[in-house]
């Protein structure tokens, strides 16, 4: 199974709907694919927006880029 790593904004409404676009669209393909979206796997043990947080999700986000098969980016 590939990796993907889906990475892109998710500031706002109009940003989360495209990654939610993305993210279904990806879903959809024929080839099983694991997808990791950060925008939906912020959980950490840290106190969220602190520097601990900070440093988790990070963390969190460059183990799965380096997972990664391929990397799909959502640009504004």
């Amino acid at each position: 199974m590939k990796q993907v790593y889906l990475a892109g904004p998710f500031f706002s409404n109009e940003q989360v709907a495209r990654l939610k676009q993305v993210e279904r669209s990806l879903a959809e393909n024929p080839q099983p694919l694991a997808i990791y979206s950060p925008r939906l796997h912020q959980e950490v043990s840290s106190e969220p927006k602190t520097p601990e947080w900070s440093r988790e999700i990070f963390e969190k986000d460059m183990l799965e880029l380096t997972r990664a098969d391929v990397v799909v980016v959502v640009v504004d």
